[in-house]
């Protein structure tokens, strides 16, 4: 829904009749987006990557702090990883991180030139 809500905004900025009293009142020009960038694209959907080799175990540990978003705490809450459940998890998720030319990356899909004049 933010990014419908994002696209709708990107609109209404390039289009001088949605607020015409900004131009009246305040002499603003219509902002032109140049650039939009899509996270949580499919495959075949993205068109930029951002190597992430760097950061992949701080975005694990991030991942790890949601402990009741895993399994075995989904079943039965607890607070705490223990260790082993803990190494699972990281495991599954490298294993499913996206890899680009044997990195781990990031996918977005870059969008340009929206209702340019």
């Amino acid at each position: 829904m933010a990014a419908n809500n994002t696209i709708d905004a990107i609109r209404a900025s390039e289009f001088h009749l949605y607020f015409p009293n900004q131009l009246l009142h305040d002499n603003l020009k219509p902002w032109l987006v140049p650039v939009e960038a899509y996270f949580y694209v499919t495959p075949q959907d993205a068109n930029y990557w951002v190597n992430i080799d760097d950061l992949v175990d701080l975005k694990l540990s991030a991942a790890a702090a949601h402990v009741s978003q895993f399994s075995p705490a989904m079943e039965k809450y607890r607070s705490e990883w223990d260790p082993k459940d803990l190494d699972a998890m990281k495991r599954g998720l490298r294993s499913r991180a996206t890899k680009k030319d044997g990195h781990y990356v990031e996918s977005f899909r870059i969008a340009t030139q929206f209702n340019q004049q």
